[in-house]
């Protein structure tokens, strides 16, 4: 008999629970709905330019020979005259623009002295080159026999204006 109280209780007790579990979630759908939607925002954002890692139209060409002479090369005009001749030609069908070049300087048995990256920031037009002129007034580190070029990425699209 005991046990039937017990039973009782605790059903009576579950009943209260469900009854104030409706009624609370009665009370918040009433304040949900006297407050106003959230106002929609559309933003459009700005087209960007689309960045190709490594783009195959892009090759650096033109490359002359190792420089002559060993030790105090990059100090002498031999490697800069092998950097002014050597230029990067497009072959693709898009125009890129924003092009990061990585120049490897390589020393006696092509022990890598310096790593540097580059930004040209002109664009260059499909089946046009550009020259790496600007690139051989740079001082090389002492004892670079050879400096090797290669492209990172560019970006193709709309070019920023200049």
């Amino acid at each position: 008999m005991f046990r039937k109280y017990i039973f009782l209780g605790l059903m009576i007790m579950l009943g209260a629970v469900l009854v104030m579990l409706v009624v609370q979630g009665r009370k918040q759908e009433a304040l949900r709905a006297q407050t106003p939607a959230p106002a929609e925002i559309i933003r459009t954002a700005r087209a960007t330019a689309t960045r190709v890692m490594a783009p195959r139209d892009l090759q650096i060409t033109e490359s002359g020979g190792d420089a002559a002479g060993g030790a105090g090369a990059g100090t002498g005009n031999t490697l800069s005259a092998v950097i002014a001749r050597q230029s990067i030609r497009n072959s693709g069908r898009v125009a890129y623009h924003n092009i990061m070049l990585k120049i490897t300087c390589l020393g006696k048995g092509g022990k890598v002295l310096e790593i540097r990256t580059r930004l040209l920031p002109e664009t260059i037009p499909s089946g046009l080159s550009r020259s790496l002129a600007d690139l051989a007034n740079e001082p090389f580190p002492d004892g670079t026999i050879r400096c090797t070029p290669s492209i990172l990425y560019a970006e193709i699209g709309a070019a920023p204006p200049q």
